[in-house]
């Protein structure tokens, strides 16, 4: 009985630590928006690219050029490139061309899909998905999510459109 008694709070955490949850955190402005994508970012501990799908039909400006070339600037620092999926539009067709993916450390690849615009941005490293949605009216939020198993599943999305014969090559 007492070697029961002496296992019982081991085994309460072993059934606890199964019924870990994903971390979710909102966001609603610029300087909390830099701040999540440095968190996501870390200092480039994953052994992986940094995933993005990229929905942008039309430039947004809701995304402060400083925050962009503030995080471009982490990225670079510690090697952390990105594999981007982004919506062929007259805003993106001309990416994948010329030194525009280079000079950002990224990889682009087009797609010509209609109605695969669903006005915002998907990106995960480092077991964290940031997911961006922009809007004229509204301007910026979104969120991110820290989980092993929904980083592993829209990493393995990804993989599948980044090889699709529908997918622009760069």
């Amino acid at each position: 009985m007492r070697i029961l008694e002496n296992l019982l709070p081991e085994l309460r955490y072993l059934y606890e630590a199964k019924k870990v949850k994903p971390k979710v955190e909102f966001f609603d402005n610029p300087g909390h928006l830099e701040e999540m994508y440095l968190k996501m970012y870390g200092k480039g501990e994953a052994d992986e690219d940094c995933l993005e799908y990229a929905s942008w039909s039309e430039h947004y400006d809701v995304y402060p050029v400083k925050v962009r070339e503030k995080l471009l600037k982490h990225r670079k620092k510690y090697n952390i490139s990105i594999r981007q999926i982004a919506v062929e539009s007259d805003y993106t067709k001309n990416w994948t061309e010329g030194a525009y993916a280079k000079n950002r450390f990224k990889k682009i690849r087009l797609i010509k899909e209609k109605g695969f615009d669903f006005g915002g941005n998907i990106e995960t490293y480092n077991n964290r998905i940031v997911i961006t949605m922009f809007n004229k009216e509204t301007g910026l939020t979104g969120l991110m999510i820290e989980s092993r198993e929904l980083t592993k599943m829209i990493r393995t999305m990804f993989e599948y459109m980044w090889e699709s014969p529908k997918t622009k090559k760069n």
